[in-house]
């Protein structure tokens, strides 16, 4: 069973409670709804299989080692409409639950976990696509590893999505 802890509900209230936080949220809120109402369900729990809470995933900390080569890739996918929005598809099955719906970190299983995982909007626009590419494949610590599920085409769709959250504003409250 998914819970909680004590610290993510702290931070989840501390969010909400700044007029700024309340505002946000029920903005991101609305978009949320009226995108499940026209376009359906987004996946909160796909991948999440009974007892998987027990299991950890890691944050993207910056304790990285990525390849000098593997940084400097270059993404084969054209970035476009289309291929942001298969990304976003493969996101919502296979990040959400812990990076959170704007990838924030947030997700369900992301505020149980002791390492918070990584905001990817901080990080979009200031990480090479390469490195993101390499980080999804490879993963570390309790962040897992896709480069067995994903091909490469698919790792770099997902790229493309990551890259598009560089100029959103998200729902969390900077400290």
């Amino acid at each position: 069973m998914l819970s909680w802890s004590e610290d993510a509900r702290v931070k989840c209230d501390k969010n909400l409670k700044t007029g700024a936080g309340k505002m946000k949220a029920i903005g991101k809120t609305l978009v949320v709804l009226f995108s499940v109402m026209f376009l359906g369900p987004f996946p909160l729990f796909a991948g999440v299989e009974e007892g998987d809470a027990g299991v950890q995933f890691a944050g993207m900390d910056d304790g990285w080692n990525v390849p000098e080569e593997a940084r400097r890739q270059e993404n084969p996918i054209r970035y476009d409409v289309g291929s942001v929005m298969q990304g976003k598809s493969l996101f919502d099955k296979h990040c959400l639950v812990c990076h959170g719906y704007w990838g924030e970190g947030n997700g369900i299983v992301g505020l149980a976990l002791d390492n918070q995982p990584a905001n990817l909007l901080k990080l979009a626009g200031k990480q090479s696509e390469g490195t993101f590419a390499w980080k999804i494949a490879n993963g570390k610590g309790d962040m897992p590893a896709f480069g067995e599920e994903l091909d490469e085409d698919q790792i770099w769709t997902l790229v493309n999505f990551v890259d598009s959250l560089e100029n959103e504003e998200g729902t969390l409250v900077d400290e």
